[in-house]
């Protein structure tokens, strides 16, 4: 028997913000971090621990430079608990080391295949998009002249490394 209460399962907003509702109408959920205000209870993948795994997997695999590329803004979105949770993986390790983190205010092609020269990763860790195909216009192939891992992958079909959040499931 329902008690006439009607619940939102509220989606994750392009740009971090506010939603303005009569809250105390709802029984409601957030899926993700990218809903300010007001405070709700949400569903999210734990990043922290999904990064972390990915890290310890290249060094159980013998990577010894292991960089991780994330734009400012998407970090600043998500809390930084991806940040975190690389740092935390790394320093933990004794294996962190500064320049291997590409977080620039923008993320760009050019800034990143300067940082990749630079810093000479032996294996990168993200979940933007682009990283891939600027690594393909580098000439540079995953697995063979480095190790990728993405913390997003788009479906869990084997034919990429790294994190499936399983969006459909999530809070499920």
């Amino acid at each position: 028997m329902g008690r006439g209460i009607t619940g939102l399962i509220l989606a994750p907003l392009p740009q971090p913000g506010r939603i303005e509702l009569e809250w105390d109408r709802f029984a409601c959920a957030a899926v993700g971090l990218s809903i300010d205000a007001p405070r709700l209870h949400r569903v999210v993948d734990n990043h922290n621990a999904s990064i972390r795994a990915a890290v310890l997997r290249l060094q159980l695999g013998g990577c010894k430079r292991i960089g991780f590329v994330i734009d400012r803004k998407f970090d600043q979105r998500m809390h930084g608990k991806l940040t975190s949770g690389y740092f935390w993986q790394m320093n933990d390790t004794g294996k962190f080391i500064p320049e291997l983190m590409h977080r620039p205010d923008k993320l760009g092609e050019d800034g990143f295949a300067r940082w990749v020269r630079e810093a000479k990763p032996d294996a990168i860790i993200s979940g933007q998009p682009e990283v891939p195909g600027w690594l393909k216009g580098l000439g540079l192939r995953a697995p063979d002249d480095l190790a990728y891992v993405s913390l997003d992958l788009p479906s869990d079909d084997g034919s990429a490394t790294g994190i499936y959040q399983d969006p459909e499931a999530v809070g499920a």
